[in-house]
């Protein structure tokens, strides 16, 4: 027995790094057992720091208290097995929840460097007359403590990025849609610059939606590729040049008037057939208006601003007169959300271009959306609506063939 003992001590003292792993090790069981201890205490002094700093404002205290709680714990787990598994599956389970309520980075960053603080302030307090033992402490506690943050911050990072490529995707799908006008047939309109990328990705998605609709023909519409909201250059008094202005993105002459007859101005109320769409904002949504035979469709790919709403009902409505179109169709598959001013501007499309002679049918409202707006008390009184745009095609092809035979004058009868 006197012998092992020995050489035990005899180990200790030819390996010293041995000795001073043991001794770290011991340390960081001393200090897991005062974090263990105070846990209470340390977790609503941390939670309150994060409130007085202004940090994770997006969520409450109640939420604040409960995410602290959990994080204390994984942290404490990290610094006794010193495996950092279990805290990455945490973290991005939270970032996974926080991301989307807008928690930045520096944010959570900031909370993992004030709990180090935090736990730095207990043990300072522990140890204040032991200063020697303090100083050991912290070289044992402050490499794991940075590895945390490191690896909080990482995650977080990570799984942000991991988001992003996620929106991107999405906002790729709904810049390209294929969209099925009838059987065998679909529609492919383009607005914007096609980049490598995006040609790509519209190819792709283009042969899917042929392979899964079983299609013969494909339009592509590239009314909208390129710079699109170009506006009409202007002379230096603020006017666009004499004798010429834009329609439907080609540069017009205008014929020019006698000099010697006089100038008549004009006003038009309302939106004139031959009158272009107001210019939409920069930062406008524009939703592309196909032509498809005697009729118009309107495919909104995402969710719109008041502005963008109105932009779309008054270019709709310029559109009925300029092409004198029999029938609007206003696909809407693509919303998750529609609000009163959607409802009213819907409502509002129906009957003016009811007032120009042309049909309106609504398409493609989702069966949340309709709960929602029957329990809003949302309706849409005066509009028709069916399941999708086949059938919408299908139902104004029925009521183009009704208005023309009601416009057949009647034969008189003949009585003997």
């Amino acid at each position: 027995m006197d012998t092992k003992k020995s050489m035990s001590v005899s180990t200790r003292a030819s390996d010293p790094q041995a000795a001073l792993t043991e001794s770290s090790a011991g340390l960081l069981r001393e200090l897991v057992a005062h974090l263990r201890q105070n846990r209470t205490q340390l977790r609503e002094e941390w939670a309150r720091r994060i409130t007085r700093a202004e940090l994770l404002t997006a969520m409450t205290e109640e939420e604040i208290f409960a995410e602290a709680t959990a994080v204390y714990d994984n942290y404490v787990e990290a610094l006794e097995t010193g495996t950092f598994e279990a805290l990455q599956a945490y973290s991005r389970r939270l970032s996974e929840r926080i991301i989307p309520r807008g928690v930045e980075t520096d944010e959570v960053v900031g909370i993992v460097l004030l709990l180090r603080d935090v736990l730095a302030r207990s043990l300072f307090n522990k140890y204040q007359d032991n200063v020697e033992k303090l100083n050991r402490i912290l070289d044992s506690y402050e490499p794991a403590a940075n590895r945390i943050a490191n690896t909080v911050a990482v995650g977080f990072v990570e799984e942000r990025e991991r988001i992003i490529r996620q929106q991107q995707e999405a906002i790729r799908e709904l810049s390209t849609p294929v969209l099925q006008v009838r059987e065998r047939l679909l529609i492919l309109p383009i607005i914007g610059v096609i980049d490598p990328q995006r040609a790509r990705q519209l190819t792709e998605q283009l042969l899917r939606a042929i392979r899964a609709n079983r299609a013969k023909v494909v339009v592509i519409d590239v009314t909208g590729v390129g710079d699109h909201r170009r506006r009409p250059e202007r002379n230096g008094h603020g006017r666009r040049p004499a004798g010429r202005y834009r329609r439907g993105g080609a540069v017009a002459r205008r014929p020019c008037r006698d000099a010697r007859a006089p100038s008549r101005s004009r006003t038009w109320h309302g939106t004139h057939p031959l009158a272009p769409p107001p210019a939409p904002a920069e930062d406008a949504v524009e939703v592309p208006i196909l032509r498809q035979g005697q009729y118009l469709i309107a495919s909104i790919q995402s969710a719109l601003t008041d502005a963008d709403l109105s932009h779309l009902r008054e270019a709709l409505i310029a559109q009925v007169g300029r092409s004198r179109c029999r029938g609007v169709i206003v696909d809407v598959t693509a919303l998750d959300v529609m609000d009163s001013f959607a409802v009213r501007t819907l409502r509002d499309i129906t009957h003016m271009a009811r007032l120009r002679g042309a049909e309106t049918v609504i398409v493609g409202i989702q069966p949340d959306v309709a709960f929602a707006m029957v329990q809003l008390g949302l309706t849409l009184k005066g509009v028709a609506t069916v399941l999708d745009l086949e059938e919408g095609l299908a139902f104004l092809d029925g009521r183009t063939k009704e208005r023309v035979v009601e416009s057949k004058p009647k034969k008189p009868s003949s009585r003997g």
